[in-house]
């Protein structure tokens, strides 16, 4: 696959991704999204301490 083709196929989850972050639209999560996600990175052994102020902002919006 060419970089061009990996970059079509991808563009639509960045589209949502801008307009989730720039609030013209609004995603609905499960729940436990917030769990899974801190708990795959509870164990990544690559996370750092910005990851960690980054799930401290997450969970503040989301619960």
């Amino acid at each position: 696959m060419q970089d061009r083709e990996k970059y079509y196929i991808y563009e639509p989850a960045i589209n949502l991704r801008y307009q989730i972050l720039e609030k013209r639209c609004t995603a609905i999560i499960p729940d436990l999204l917030i769990y899974e996600i801190a708990n795959t990175l509870r164990y990544n052994p690559n996370f750092t301490e910005m990851g960690f102020e980054i799930m401290e902002n997450l969970s503040e919006r989301c619960l």
